[in-house]
């Protein structure tokens, strides 16, 4: 059971290296995120995301990095702890969640998934542009915690400035079902849940059309992978007028 007492002097004296250190932590994790270059990726399935940020780290191999995501559910073969996603149980999760150490998280199919504020940092603290592919309602999150929201709902205020980038294709949903089909990897079922979830995405860019920094169309993936390209470069000068020639 849950119970709450007032703590003795010895007991509150004790506490307060454990206080300056977690205030210490907070600090270093609030400056780091101050400087951190981010950028947030939305975009249905089928769009060709995966595809044009391998495209992007291709091309600068040594500017982009990705935040390892935390998950309650459990590793797929093949999959190590730490290094494709960090895998902590629910209770673990949770008193993370409390705690504020997340950036955005979400309940997907009664599994936890989260990026935490310290990975993001991980990923930045060396100068490198880190890449977060969620889905809207995380990139909804990130933005609230900003300062800036599409709903009423307020949130503590991080010190986070990300770009957000929404990834979609003339077609529309129509476009999106004969990508999917024509991988032939995926059962009805999951096809009709995935175009269930790209509808949600496109209804959400559709209904708030400013949220986005920018909304690249993937209708020829060349022309698309050169508009990224640029985009990434007219947001972060500085880091890509550090780079000798991009590797083609």
């Amino acid at each position: 059971k849950n119970t709450a007492t007032c703590a003795h002097p010895g007991a509150s004296a004790m506490s307060k290296p454990a206080n300056r250190e977690a205030n210490a932590k907070a600090h270093d994790e609030a400056k780091g995120l101050a400087n951190a270059k981010v950028v947030v990726i939305c975009g249905p399935s089928a769009v060709g995301k995966g595809t044009l940020l391998g495209m992007l780290r291709k091309k600068y191999p040594d500017l982009f990095g990705v935040a390892v995501s935390h998950t309650t559910r459990a590793p797929r073969p093949g999959e190590v702890d730490g290094k494709h996603y960090h895998f902590p149980t629910k209770e673990e999760f949770t008193n993370m969640k409390e705690k504020g150490m997340f950036l955005e998280y979400a309940n997907v199919h009664g599994k936890y998934y989260g990026t935490s504020k310290a990975a993001v940092a991980k990923v930045c603290e060396k100068g490198g542009i880190c890449i977060l592919e969620i889905d809207v309602q995380g990139a909804n999150t990130i933005k609230k915690s900003m300062g800036v929201t599409c709903s009423e709902k307020k949130a503590k205020k991080s010190s986070l400035n990300a770009k957000f980038l929404f990834i979609t294709t003339s077609g529309g949903i129509k476009e999106l079902e004969r990508r999917l089909r024509g991988r032939g990897t995926e059962s009805e079922d999951k096809i009709q849940k995935r175009l269930k979830t790209s509808k949600k995405e496109l209804a959400f860019l559709e209904a708030n059309p400013k949220f986005f920094d920018k909304v690249l169309k993937n209708d020829d993936l060349d022309t698309a992978a050169d508009e990224l390209s640029k985009t990434f470069a007219s947001w972060f000068p500085t880091s890509f007028s550090k780079l000798t020639s991009p590797r083609l």
